[in-house]
């Protein structure tokens, strides 16, 4: 049988070899923390270029520097609305993607914002493809071609967009209503293009990265003879050419 005294001093040799797991105990006191700062963080997932919510967008959230806490959420079809938590002690990496969008990230750290409620509104712009974009907030008066003040931020958008992708060529097809004569809808065609070709290169743009074609009324979205019809046809698109 071994002496009591040499069980004690084996026990003081082999005890702090293994120490006690703190970490428990850190995480109890982090989650007392946690608890005490809660910040509730939402907002929209947009289209950059028509301002509408993006829905199903996947939005993760990573602490840093050690991602110990990790959250992954969708954003609302419909609205593009999301929302979730985060603790005001912690600073956080975001990430947001979705199907033919380029993808997003950014850094938060809700204690700066000095409040519970914090709102981020996301813009992500379309990944350059061989596609047609029309431009919903493009707006023309009838037989006009001047841009209208509300269009500006649309346009910026698109701008913004050629500027995050050097390559892209575009190309700007304006169309017409079909009432009229055809010629005179042809010009009406061209001048808008014209307009918004200047607008982005005002924006920053270089001309040869911006091609322009005029369809007159011959391809409108709509053959009903209402004014609702023909609001929607007067329009000009962007083809994206080259990414």
């Amino acid at each position: 049988m071994i002496p009591i005294f040499k069980v004690l001093i084996i026990l003081m040799i082999v005890l702090p070899i293994f120490p006690f797991n703190k970490t428990s105990g850190n995480s109890f006191y982090s989650q007392i923390k946690r608890t005490d700062s809660l910040v509730f963080v939402s907002g929209h997932i947009q289209d950059s270029i028509s301002g509408r919510g993006i829905g199903n967008a996947l939005i993760t959230y990573k602490e840093l520097p050690y991602g110990n806490f990790v959250g992954i959420i969708r954003s609302r079809d419909g609205d593009g609305y999301y929302s979730y938590k985060t603790f005001g002690h912690d600073r956080y990496i975001i990430e947001i993607k979705s199907e033919d969008y380029i993808g997003k990230s950014d850094t938060i750290y809700p204690l700066t914002h000095q409040s519970t409620q914090i709102n981020k509104v996301y813009m992500l712009s379309k990944k350059p493809s061989d596609e047609v974009i029309s431009l919903d907030n493009l707006i023309f008066d009838l037989g006009k071609s001047e841009i209208k003040p509300e269009s500006f931020d649309e346009l910026d958008a698109l701008a913004n967009l050629m500027k995050a992708n050097p390559k892209m060529v575009i190309q700007l097809e304006g169309h017409t209503d079909f009432r009229g004569g055809r010629s005179k809808n042809l010009k009406l065609s061209q001048e808008r293009v014209k307009q918004v070709k200047n607008y982005l290169i005002h924006g920053g743009i270089m001309p040869d990265r911006i091609l322009a074609k005029a369809y007159g009324g011959s391809n409108p979205l709509s053959w009903e003879n209402t004014e609702e019809a023909s609001r929607l046809n007067r329009r000009v698109e962007v083809r994206i050419i080259k990414r």
